[in-house]
């Protein structure tokens, strides 16, 4: 088309069409105006690159089809509008349907008169609309129904009454076709298939090959359990199991039991994520399932997905063959015990691990269960006694029960797997919620540990400390115990306990928790060496031995056990104490629970909610044709981001890049790193950011409530710890430079917190001050003196414990992983 001067054409909408996809900007004509001023055609931005090149360039998103757009002139896509209402659906568990109506109604306010969005103009017609753009189907579920008296589970259709002898419960509510007792299979295959078709999942799947082969325990793959064989294909999956009672409504005792997993293979930042979990069945009903008829169809289905595997089609459309395998599973004590098949904690042989046989021990509410340290260490479980066990318990009449066994599991039917390691001990319920919630009650309810004068100064040395955000919750109250939560416990056992019971908390009970800080602290690292293995296993298991002298033999409990006993063991099958911690778990059954908002049929409520999700992660999965405003709020982030140096980034909107001159502790800094940055403009940025978590500059006196400015570093070949002075950016023409200066801490005292310890009391315990405060750094803080590193050198966050005066203790998270 030859080129026409400004005002000499008068063509339609396919004439305007083709300047555009010439690259060319279209004649300035009155019909031009009228028709850009009603979205038919769109002008095109210039870019940098069309001064420079005579070739058609591609496109913008927005002007590849003028009808996606929600209406004409829209930033978004009609697409996009619909996944920001699920999004929105999806991060707020309490939005419900009347609150999405409401929702819809008031965007469909906000738009002209003379716009027209249909999925906006009622809740029936976002649902249509939101059928035909997404193009999910809804997830594939199993209905079982069981007898609600002995368990049996129905197997055939036209089965209308139990078949057990003496039982003959009808299998049908009365004048109804809803079962009396059911529960839901969710199908596993399609929610394996529909994670494949994200590039995302399917290229961290390669996250476990990058792992050194030492003998450091770092992850799930170091440990016995995990199948190295099996692995060696990149896309064979294996699973963590989870199941626990969720209560629904506070007006009744109803109960909800979901069975979920994780994947083992993905990065832990992403394993323990609710995009990827996996929800394999639903429970509910007014009592706690019969375990052996509830996971029967579940052990079935992960059998034959271990041997037959599955196809799944990658995001590049090739076909590859996908084995999952179940090899550990994690739940609280009454849990494991159902499951598992063996007698209560309360119940002789409880423990699922040994043999030990309990004690019956007085207690100030009358008697209890006591599992004292013996002298010689309880036979271990294997799989051949505890079938024996079973075999022997099943055919020597009702109720009978060898070593704590009760019957057979039918977790023994699942295929390679060793029924007496499958179940690990999970320390948020029985070191956090457990152990540690049992030592603060005895200390603030008996005299001989803390009188109440001395709680108030706990808690002002608790109030005092400003955790890292990483952390969410603030320091638990002595004074206020009703309402703390898993992670509380757990934040004062790593960090703040013995720093806030230093001089208050008797020598002797001092030292002996800080066995238990320090075992504990160890098995939560990242990265744990055989000798670390050796030191935490004397450390819990002096813990173990002591607790019946200095607390009763009533406080000794099967959680106690467990931490001197299987704790370490259980690191050496499955890794760290976060890959098969209950955290995260607990977590989706909160969600999970938050699911029903009705009293009607709660189950289907949640595979509702649960079909929305995984359509959400399907629709979210491949984001290069969405917006960039879309982009960031899906990643929860409505700033824009701009990267520095080693996954450091910052936004310019919440800490713009200022102009700085250096003062002079800073240029020296400076001049010793390298001297030539000082011909260089210099700008600083106090707030960055690095995989989500926040590091931003120290400021004296401050009264937040989260502090991010203390962190381990690399300077001068050895690790130090100091509060971040600033962000600094060093320019010149082309070439860019970012460092961090950091103000480093000095030595202040030695084995603290136990500086005034008397000797006697390490002695008593077999231990020593250095080793138990190893972790532990009392330091003050250098105003004066900065260190300039790069960025990468930045390693970890600090937990600072103020005591005055730039003085405190710091401790270095032992891992980034943890779920809350």
């Amino acid at each position: 088309m030859a080129s026409v001067p400004p005002g000499g054409l008068r063509c339609g909408l396919d004439g305007y069409n083709t300047y555009l996809e010439r690259g060319e900007e279209p004649p300035r004509t009155t019909n031009y105006r009228k028709r850009l001023a009603k979205g038919l055609v769109v002008r095109r931005k210039k870019t940098k690159n069309d001064e420079n090149t005579n070739d058609a360039p591609a496109l913008n998103s927005q002007a590849k089809n003028v009808s996606d757009l929600l209406y004409p002139n829209s930033r978004i896509t009609k697409k996009e509008s619909i996944i920001i209402l699920i999004n929105i659906a999806q991060r707020h568990p309490t939005v419900n349907q009347e609150i999405m109506k409401d929702l819809i109604w008031a965007l469909e306010l906000h738009l002209p008169k003379d716009v027209n969005v249909k999925h906006l103009q009622s809740m029936y017609k976002f649902c249509k609309v939101k059928e035909e753009c997404l193009k999910q189907n809804k997830l594939p579920t199993y209905s079982h129904h069981m007898c609600p008296k002995c368990f049996h589970l129905f197997s055939k259709p036209d089965e209308k009454e139990c078949p057990t002898e003496n039982c003959k419960q009808t299998r049908f509510k009365e004048g109804s076709t809803d079962p009396q007792a059911a529960f839901v299979e969710l199908d596993v295959e399609s929610q394996i298939k529909e994670l494949f078709l994200d590039p995302s999942f399917v290229g961290d799947l390669g996250y476990r090959f990058s792992h050194p082969e030492d003998d450091i325990i770092r992850d799930i793959y170091d440990g016995e359990l995990y199948p190295r064989s099996f692995s060696t294909s990149r896309y064979n999956l294996t699973l963590m199991l989870h199941t626990d009672g969720v209560q629904v409504y506070n007006s009744n005792n109803d109960q909800l039991w979901p069975l979920s997993a994780v994947i083992n293979e993905l990065p832990p930042w992403k394993r323990f994520s609710k995009r990827y979990f996996l929800l394999l069945g639903l429970y509910y009903g007014r009592h706690k399932p019969e375990m052996n008829t509830f996971m029967s169809p579940f052990i079935f289905t992960l059998n034959q997905l271990y041997v037959d595997g599955i196809d799944v089609q990658l995001p590049n459309g090739t076909h590859v063959r996908t084995h999952i395998r179940s090899i550990a599973c994690t739940m609280d004590l009454p849990a494991l015990a159902s499951v598992k098949a063996i007698h209560q904690w309360n119940g002789s042989f409880g423990c699922g691990m040994c043999e030990i046989d309990n004690k019956s021990t007085a207690s100030k509410h009358g008697s209890c269960t006591s599992y004292i340290r013996p002298a010689v260490p309880a036979k271990r479980r294997t799989k051949e006694s505890m079938q024996e066990q079973a075999v022997e318990a099943m055919t020597s009449g009702k109720d009978v029960v060898v070593k704590g066994v009760k019957g057979l599991s039918v977790v023994v039917l699942l295929k390679d797997v060793d029924v007496s390691t499958f179940f690990l001990v999970d320390y948020m319920h029985g070191t956090c919620l457990g152990t540690v919630k049992q030592l603060i009650f005895s200390w603030v309810h008996d005299a001989q540990y803390l009188v109440k004068g001395q709680i108030g100064k706990v808690d002002a040395r608790l109030r005092a400390i400003a955790p890292p955000t990483s952390m969410r919750r603030k320091p638990l109250k002595f004074g206020d115990l009703a309402n703390t939560k898993a992670s509380q416990y757990r934040d004062f056992l790593l960090f703040y306990g013995l720093h806030a019971l230093e001089g208050v908390l008797p020598y002797i009970f001092h030292a002996h928790f800080g066995l238990l800080v320090r075992g504990v602290y160890i098995l939560s690292q990242s990265k744990i060496t055989p000798q670390d293995m050796r030191i935490a296993a004397q450390l819990l298991d002096k813990f173990y031995e002591k607790m019946h002298l200095y607390y009763g033999p009533a406080k000794c409990t099967l959680n106690v056990h467990n931490i001197g006993t299987h704790m370490v063991e259980c690191v050496r099958l499955a890794g760290p104490l976060f890959t098969h911690s209950a955290f995260f778990f607990e977590s989706i059954c909160g969600d999970i629970g938050a699911m029903v908002t009705g009293t009607r049929n709660p189950v289907k409520q949640i595979i509702d909610g649960v079909s929305k999700m995984q359509e959400f992660r399907a629709a979210t999965s491949v984001t290069d044709d969405f917006s960039e405003e879309v982009k960031m709020m899906l990643k929860r982030d409505r700033r824009k981001m701009t990267p520095m140096s080693d996954h450091f980034i910052h936004s310019k909107q919440a800490t713009p890049v200022k102009p700085h001159k250096l003062e002079p502790n800073e240029r020296c800094a400076v001049q010793k790193y390298n001297a030539e940055l000082l011909r260089m403009g210099t700008s600083v940025v106090n707030r960055a950011e690095r995989h989500k978590m926040i590091y931003e500059n120290y400021q004296k006196d401050s009264k937040k409530q989260y502090q991010d400015c203390f962190v381990s570093y690399m300077h001068d070949a050895s690790v130090c710890y100091g509060a971040i002075h600033g962000f600094y950016q060093f320019t010149a023409k082309s070439s860019k430079c970012w460092i961090a200066l950091i103000s480093p801490f000095s030595p202040h005292h030695q084995c603290y917190p136990f500086t005034d310890s008397p000797e006697w009391v390490f002695k008593r315990l077999e231990t020593s001050s250095d080793q138990l405060a190893k972790h532990i750094s009392a330091v003050k803080i250098q105003e004066s003196i900065l260190h300039a590193v790069p960025l990468h050198h930045i390693k970890r966050k600090l937990v600072f414990l103020p005591k005055g005066d730039g003085t405190g203790a710091a401790i270095e998270l032992p891992s980034s992983f943890e779920h809350n």
